[in-house]
């Protein structure tokens, strides 16, 4: 017994010795802050300074050599980020994960981005290819350097990245593109729902989101004219709404060189600030939710399947083939088709259906299209000197579409939605379109100076919140999906208060809690709800709530908990396999029930009685409780919102891997819902976490232009994407408990801060 407990010790020992020594290994990956680097390629010194929050200030001598440094910085701190985004761009994470990537691939793959991005970066104006080229060659100085020791994701998959180039930082933005334009998965969705219901029975599912406009004086973003501001300038806020992940998608830094002064978050993987200010102009944005993106039915010719129909006759596919490399296992060929509106998409998801046999779907995209100068427009907007510049440069932007904020130091200010919004030739994008009816579906796009923009008075404030930015009169369609009123309404609410504005104050109306949706909807569902020994203390507590989403209360928990729980009562019976995909909050929906339309709350699996919304109010709250007792336990007094309502920030690779997904992640409990301006947004249909806040600011600024210098930041989880970095998870909660950065000028020592030191050699 003795030699197997030596044995056993021993085992111990060496398995300790392995593990210290694998730490030790990775922890040489961390890249070098704090040193003196020879550089090739700079054309004078220059330097990284990183602060006690990892923020990177960058002094270069030109704005070429900022640029490379700003290059190196990303990479040191997010170049496995960087790597694996470019992989999905270019459809091959497969070589990297294996068969978990080939689905992305054929789909990327299909709808070609890198390869546009590949023939848009040439047509660039060459002080924009200067810069990507700049970027990318600090990018690449950090693979050189860290070749011995590459970040702890590549050490595990054994992996060499490629070098950077220019192309694969332009690819970003059709990535974005495709994530704020994806309403085309609306359109698969109601297409599939034509086989269950008529349309008309669909477009009620869909009630237009009437609210304020902004052309009225009216996510989130805004601007208070410095008339109505304690400094006499404005005063701009913006928190941009996304998916959580770790690291988040922003990074910030800022940039001094020789006439160029640059501030605020930039994606990692790309030179240029997407929201910032640049000492005299400051620029913020929310998505349009613009209609740019439409699937169109593409019929097969008769007697030759490799040709489709057009009003002039049949034409033939274009055809490319391709091989999905597959780590682990062997290459796949594919075949990508495209039509004369795009790529053929039933050819590679499933959730794209021709709606008969000999019919196939293509996506129509603006982003797909050539001639793309959005990454112009951005270099020109951060180097503008007045709002007037920032609108000329807009002029260049292709989107998708934004509503661009902006305002500078001598008071100007306003709101330009920016971006290619087609005129359509016949339709609006809502179904499919029949891809025989038109030579060209989209004639033209709207006229720059035809679309929604406003000129601000100093007098006035202009506010975004997802929601219209035209009335009814407006000539040209932009989309159905406007966001719901009530985060709108509440923004004006709070920027309408009496007294002069401050920074303060835009800070503390980003942090609002209350419910639009929660104030609308409780008085009609309460006095709908019979009062019963079981859920009494419950209507009492809602009667008495204001509606604000705050962690520490139950009532946001039972809101949410019983509307869910109505639109699965009210909506699932005539969905049916439909309603997963289907099921949300849908405030507005339910308010329109509840108004006007109380036929949707008949269960048509029940034909012999006819249930009224009182009954499903009634049973959907019942079920909620049991639902939260369930989940929460039996005293109510106990249930908190920030309980269920948590985001967790965990890495891709690391999240779901026992002990070290807990080692590096974070979760917090989080304030905010569905509809506040403080956005917190869920997955209602997840049973796993269904109240889950996955979908928030990851960014906050608040830009003060009577001294920009005195602007505050502040972004999710940290700048570090290294697990191994003290600024990989230190900005949690900071980020939950509003807490505030500030990048001064670099004349301004940062206590704490270390320098790497860039020579040319």
């Amino acid at each position: 017994m003795r030699i197997v407990r030596r044995a056993f010790a021993l085992l111990v020992l060496a398995a300790a010795c392995l593990a210290a020594g694998g730490v030790l290994y990775l922890w040489t990956s961390l890249p070098p802050i704090s040193a003196t680097l020879a550089a090739p390629g700079l054309s004078a010194p220059a330097r990284i300074e990183r602060d006690r929050a990892g923020i990177v200030r960058i002094a270069a001598a030109s704005p070429t050599d900022a640029y490379f440094a700003l290059g190196l910085a990303h990479a040191q701190d997010r170049f496995a980020q960087m790597e694996l985004q470019r992989r999905l761009a270019q459809g091959r994470l497969a070589e990297l994960i294996g068969p978990a990537g080939i689905e992305s691939d054929r789909f990327m793959r299909t709808l070609g981005i890198h390869r546009l991005a590949q023939q848009i970066e040439p047509t660039l104006d060459p002080e924009t290819r200067s810069s990507l080229e700049a970027y990318a060659a600090g990018i690449n100085f950090y693979l050189k350097s860290a070749a011995q020791t590459p970040p702890p994701e590549f050490v595990l998959l054994r992996h060499h990245p490629e070098p950077w180039t220019p192309a694969d930082s332009v690819v970003w933005g059709k990535l974005m593109a495709l994530q704020l334009s994806g309403n085309f998965r609306g359109e698969a969705l109601r297409a599939r729902m034509r086989q269950r219901m008529p349309l008309a029975r669909i477009d009620a599912l869909w009630p237009p989101a009437l609210g304020p406009s902004t052309t009225e004086g009216a996510s989130n973003a805004w601007v208070v004219g410095g008339d109505r501001s304690t400094t006499g300038k404005p005063i701009l806020a913006n928190d941009p709404h996304l998916g959580f992940r770790l690291p988040g998608i922003w990074h910030l830094s800022r940039i001094e060189a020789p006439g160029m002064t640059i501030a605020g978050a930039a994606f990692a993987g790309t030179p240029f600030h997407i929201l910032g200010h640049n000492g005299r102009v400051a620029w913020g944005m929310t998505t349009t939710n613009a209609d740019v993106a439409d699937l169109v039915v593409e019929q097969v010719a008769a007697d030759d399947p490799g040709q489709y129909e057009t009003p002039d006759g049949p034409v033939p596919f274009a055809v490319r083939e391709e091989t999905i490399a597959v780590r682990g296992g062997a290459p796949i060929p594919i075949r990508i088709r495209t039509t004369r509106h795009g790529p053929v998409l039933s050819d590679v998801v499933s959730w794209i259906e021709p709606p008969s046999p000999g019919h196939v779907v293509a996506l129509q995209a603006t982003w797909l299209m050539p001639g793309d100068r959005s990454a112009d427009a951005f270099r020109a907007m951060t180097r503008a000197g007045n709002a007037e510049a920032v609108r000329a440069a807009l002029q260049r932007f292709r989107g998708p579409p934004q509503n661009v904020h902006f305002a500078d130091t001598a008071g100007e200010f306003g709101m330009v939605t920016a971006g290619a919004i087609p005129i359509r030739a016949d339709g609006d994008g809502w179904m499919p379109a029949d891809g025989r009816t038109a030579r060209d579906r989209w004639p033209a796009f709207i006229p720059f100076d035809r679309l929604p923009q406003r000129v601000g008075r100093p007098y006035e404030v202009i506010a975004n919140a997802n929601n219209r930015v035209v009335d009814e009169s407006y000539p040209f369609f932009i989309t159905r999906e406007w966001d719901a009123p009530h985060r709108i309404a509440r923004l004006l609410e709070r920027l309408d208060e009496p007294g002069r504005h401050r920074v303060e104050t835009s800070a503390a109306i980003l942090a609002d809690t209350v419910s639009g949706s929660a104030r609308t909807l409780l008085p009609p569902l309460l006095a709908l709800v019979a009062r019963t020994p079981a859920n009494a203390d419950v209507l009492d507590r809602l009667r008495a709530w204001d509606g604000a989403m705050d962690r520490d209360r139950p009532e946001p928990l039972v809101f949410v908990a019983w509307l869910r729980e109505l639109v699965r009562a009210v909506f699932a019976d005539e969905l049916g396999e439909f309603f997963e995909e289907f099921w949300d909050l849908r405030p507005v929906l339910v308010e329109r029930v509840l108004a006007s339309e109380p036929g949707w709350c008949d269960d048509q699996a029940t034909p012999d009685r006819r249930e009224t919304c009182a009954d499903q109010a009634t049973t959907a709250l019942d079920r909620a409780l049991e639902f939260l007792a369930g989940r929460y336990g039996a005293n109510r007094d106990a249930w908190r919102w920030g309980t269920a309502h948590t985001v967790r920030f965990a890495p891709a690779w690391l999240g779901d891997v026992p002990l070290l997904g807990r080692l590096f992640s974070a979760e917090v409990a989080t304030d905010g819902g569905h509809d506040t301006i403080h956005r917190g947004m869920m997955r209602v249909a997840r049973k796993d976490a269904p109240f889950a806040n996955v979908h928030g600011a990851g960014f906050r600024a608040v830009f003060d232009l009577a001294d920009l210098d005195q602007s505050r930041f502040m972004i999710a989880g940290g700048q570090s994407g290294h697990p191994l970095s003290r600024h990989f998870l230190d900005l949690v909660q900071p980020w939950r408990d509003f807490a505030w950065l500030a990048m001064p000028a670099l004349a301004v020592p940062m206590p704490g801060s270390r320098t790497l030191r860039l020579v040319p050699p």
